[in-house]
């Protein structure tokens, strides 16, 4: 709830351009000023490429599109050490 979106879809006709307008229909995304949208709720997404495409208002690859706080790195890149420090030593 709360967070912004590119106002119009502007990319390739997708699957996650139904989701968008889905959303806008749904009132679920508003209008905020000229050329953006906010969310009235909490919206929860199927993956992090399906909520960044919708964010952007094209598609988008959601794991390199989201930065962990600080901007330094990916979501890719976070979730991959992750499962590094995970992984059974052999």
């Amino acid at each position: 709830k709360g967070s912004r979106t590119r106002g119009t879809w502007a990319g390739t006709t997708s699957g996650y351009q139904s989701q968008f307008e889905q959303l806008m229909a749904s009132g679920i995304l508003q209008p905020d000023g000229a050329d953006h949208l906010r969310f009235t709720e909490d919206h929860a997404f199927s993956s992090p490429s399906a909520a960044a495409s919708v964010v952007c208002g094209r598609v988008a690859n959601g794991r390199t599109s989201w930065m962990m706080p600080g901007g330094v790195r990916t979501y890719a890149e976070w979730q991959d050490s992750e499962l590094t420090a995970q992984a059974p030593s052999v």
